[in-house]
């Protein structure tokens, strides 16, 4: 699994009332307070984080993102037998 990057645009309800109008007038009025993470859908795979970065944008509502990285820590005996190449080594 590589990172998750969800956008943080400020309150759920704004972010409905653009997206769904009419289901939005249906729904009472909730604290607009808050953020919603807004998943960013298929991040491309990445070397490194920094580049990851470097090349995302958000549109202007969006005031900051939520970055979360899976990391899995194999015990020493599990890397003995991993292919020397970094890519190789990463699909075994």
């Amino acid at each position: 699994m590589g990172p998750a990057a969800p956008a943080l645009r400020p309150g759920a309800h704004s972010l409905l009332r653009d997206r769904e109008p009419a289901l939005a007038t249906q729904l009472r009025t909730p604290d607009d307070e808050g953020y919603t993470a807004v998943e960013q859908e298929r991040l491309p795979p990445t070397p490194d984080l920094e580049s990851l970065l470097g090349r995302m944008a958000w549109p202007p509502d969006v005031e900051g993102v939520a970055l979360a990285i899976e990391r899995i820590v194999v015990p020493p005996e599990a890397e003995r037998d991993l292919p020397e190449d970094r890519r190789e080594a990463t699909d075994a």
